[in-house]
């Protein structure tokens, strides 16, 4: 039974309308992803947002090939099941195709690996400003050229023993061993040395900066999704977007709530309190 099929018998699926087809091809994606997580040992969600992330990969590197099952309508084509398989087998390796950078299927791996050691580390958040805009006016070229350099000049400025992975999107996270509380000044340090490096596509200057949220220390159980509630939180304040409702209730340090602004570094302390870092002088 493919694939596709969804538990129907394929040679009742001519009988099926186009609407019950889509839900069978529904149904069988579902069925796949999990139990594609639980060969890998991950959660349900991370194989569902690394498969969109390398369809996307996929559509940039062949745009003319179709889009995805969620994406079908009348008269759209359905993926084809072996262009299914070699989204999977990327996925596999651990690896996003575009940025070069670990997975999100490696992070999951990587977080369980810190906890089960005990060590303190920080979850750190980081977006690209602007993206869309970048994506407006220099075509996805332009856009995969940032995304690609970007991982290169993050990965190039981290310590020994901290990782970049690519989370989706232009959402990175990166896992940063927290000695002394040093987490903000990492992403203090990788939001700089971004901001100084000079991104240049077919000869043309693109400004390129970033925005991250820093969770509070972390060494005690905590699953991915509830790392990343946090940081989201931080990295809304550090683009200045403090009328977001995920805001709503946290204990915001006085004095720069109410600044619109992008290219910040925002964190979590020890007690829950929001804060923008300032490096110390």
């Amino acid at each position: 039974m493919s694939i596709e099929s969804g538990g129907y018998n394929p040679n009742n699926m001519p009988e099926l309308s186009y609407e019950e087809k889509m839900q069978a091809e529904r149904e069988a994606f579902d069925k796949r992803m999990e139990k594609f997580a639980e060969e890998l040992g991950v959660s349900k969600e991370t194989i569902i947002q690394s498969y969109a992330v390398e369809e996307d990969n996929l559509r940039s590197e062949e745009p003319d090939e179709p889009t995805s099952i969620y994406e079908s309508g009348p008269g759209s084509k359905v993926i084809e099941r072996s262009i299914k398989e070699t989204i999977l087998e990327r996925i596999k390796g651990q690896t996003d195709s575009l940025t070069k950078l670990p997975n999100r299927v490696a992070l999951e791996k990587d977080l369980e690996r810190r906890k089960r050691e005990n060590k303190e580390f920080s979850f750190i958040m980081i977006d690209v400003d602007k993206f869309k805009s970048i994506n407006d006016n220099y075509g996805h070229a332009g856009g995969d050229y940032v995304l690609k350099t970007l991982a290169e000049v993050l990965k190039n400025t981290l310590r020994e023993g901290d990782i970049v992975t690519r989370y989706g999107g232009e959402e990175l996270v990166v896992l940063a061993a927290n000695a002394n509380g040093s987490g903000p000044e990492v992403a203090e340090k990788l939001r700089r040395a971004v901001a100084k490096y000079e991104f240049k596509y077919e000869g043309k200057k693109i400004d390129v900066t970033i925005s991250a949220g820093v969770n509070a220390p972390q060494n005690e159980v905590a699953d991915l999704e509830a790392l990343k509630i946090k940081s989201d939180k931080a990295l809304y304040a550090a683009k200045g977007e403090f009328g977001a409702s995920v805001l709503e209730g946290e204990n915001i340090e006085p004095g720069h709530e109410k600044e619109p602004s992008r290219n910040q570094v925002w964190y979590y302390d020890k007690d829950g309190i929001l804060k923008k870092y300032t490096k110390p002088e």
